[in-house]
């Protein structure tokens, strides 16, 4: 079975989308302002104008830091080991 070394996490900083709740369109994280609204508005006439709603319904563009890393997926070896429960031994 071949190892793969386990890489540090880096950081970055670029812009990304962030809806009127809140949440961040991670999708949309690029190195600039423009590039982000540009990667789920196209720069069209339809694009900009789809934009200008977004604002207007609280869309916003935010500067963010993003942790850049390898995930790393562990093998389940004892996937047919009962499942203990602490709970049952409080009763």
């Amino acid at each position: 079975m071949k190892t793969i070394s386990i890489l540090n996490p880096s950081y970055s900083e670029g812009y990304a989308l962030c809806s009127p709740e809140g949440a961040i369109v991670g999708h949309s994280y690029r190195k600039t302002r423009p590039e982000s609204i540009h990667s789920v508005y196209p720069d069209t006439k339809r694009g900009n104008a789809r934009w200008s709603r977004a604002q207007a319904e609280g869309w916003t563009v935010l500067f963010v830091y993003a942790r850049i890393f390898v995930p790393q997926y562990f093998r389940a070896d004892n996937a047919n080991d009962p499942v203990v429960d602490d709970q049952d031994d409080q009763a």
